[in-house]
């Protein structure tokens, strides 16, 4: 046991002696991303500013990816006695690059301890350089997007168009049909055509106002992308909301002579913050109120009252639960019960705790079997 202690002691002074370095924060600027379409042979120069070089840390400047090979620098690291912080990157692109697609070169800047026998956590930063390779023939790039709104509103419908081919396009548009839930097709729009170059982005921004469809509820687009023959698709899914908050859920069955927990669940349907919501419900002549809440933009929460059923009898009883928010109620009519007392439940929680006894009273009786023992041994 002494020496146990001895060589934990030896250790702790150990670690006391050896230095620690704590890094100030790595950087890199400018932080934005950069993109490149591919050329053969294609040369590109970027200034960069690196962040974090201390007394005791410097900064190791180096490029990692596919490319990795293609970038130069013009120092390979930065520190305190540095004119500047700011260094240079040099990218040449080869000939060719075989595969299609994007790929990506990372400027990054890692920090280093520059004291010897130092413990020291080590942070990195990154700058992505995107380049993409063009792909044969026809080809196109898109994205697809839609705004959520409330009843009313417009719905800005978005699309991204770039040619990514190696073929310049005659004609793109694009049709995009708007579905209800139940699948349905209720309106179709159409962008105006136009030719695409190659390498060349378009933007399409499409309006409808909201109160052309069929209220509230979820909905479905689809963007169908022609261009010179061929087609793209995409889907998007959106919803259109009214100020309403749902009851979904509460709970059902109560110990008698107890006061029980009162959880109701629900859900906005509104595409806007709600704020000041709170739950009375009322069972016979006993009435009681949650706290309020705020609810965010479509979503779900529990809210918790209290029910006391000190002079309630066993049985069914009806629940009135109303919501009241924004000068608007919303009310649920529902059957509860109240029992003499709950069975025990044997949740997956309940089944841990007694493992965890049983095995704290098996540690216990092992403990004290060894040490009867030992004292029967000394005797």
């Amino acid at each position: 046991m002494k020496k146990e202690v001895i060589v934990l002691f030896i250790l702790l002074l150990f670690s006391l002696a050896i230095p620690s370095v704590t890094n100030a924060a790595i950087g890199i600027s400018p932080g934005d991303q950069i993109y490149l379409n591919f050329q053969p042979g294609l040369e590109k120069d970027f200034s960069f500013k690196a962040f974090g070089v201390t007394e005791t840390t410097k900064i190791k400047i180096f490029s990692e990816g596919e490319l990795n090979s293609s970038t130069t620098f013009d120092v390979s690291e930065i520190n305190q006695t540095s004119s500047t912080h700011i260094f240079n990157a040099h990218i040449r692109l080869p000939e060719k690059i075989e595969k299609p697609g994007e790929h990506i070169i990372y400027i990054s800047v890692q920090s280093v301890s520059s004291l010897q026998g130092t413990i020291a956590t080590s942070e990195k930063a990154q700058i992505p350089v995107h380049i993409f390779v063009p792909f044969p023939g026809k080809y196109i790039e898109a994205t697809f997007n839609i705004n959520d709104v409330n009843l009313g509103e417009n719905l800005q419908f978005s699309l991204n168009i770039i040619n990514r081919g190696t073929q310049a396009l005659n004609e793109v548009y694009t049709v995009i049909d708007i579905f209800e839930s139940s699948g349905n097709k209720l309106k179709t729009l159409e962008t105006t055509k136009i030719p695409l170059q190659k390498e060349q982005e378009q933007k399409f921004n499409l309006i409808l106002n909201s109160s052309e469809l069929r209220g509230q509820g979820p909905y479905k687009s689809v963007a169908t992308i022609f261009f010179d023959g061929e087609t793209k698709n995409l889907e998007e899914e959106f919803r259109v909301g009214v100020l309403n908050v749902n009851i979904l859920n509460h709970t059902q069955i109560f110990e008698k002579d107890k006061i029980n927990i009162f959880d109701v669940v629900i859900e906005s349907v509104w595409n806007s913050k709600i704020n000041n919501v709170f739950a009375k419900v009322r069972i016979e002549n006993t009435e009681f109120q949650t706290p309020s809440v705020e609810l965010s933009p479509w979503e779900r929460k529990t809210i918790r009252g209290f029910f006391d059923t000190t002079n309630f009898e066993e049985g069914i009883y009806t629940a009135n639960i109303t919501l009241f928010y924004e000068k608007i109620t919303t009310t649920k009519i529902s059957q509860i019960e109240i029992v003499k007392k709950l069975k025990f439940d044997f949740n997956l929680t309940t089944i841990l705790i007694l493992i965890i006894v049983i095995i704290i009273i098996i540690d216990i009786l092992w403990l004290l079997v060894k040490k009867k023992k030992k004292n029967n041994e000394k005797d």
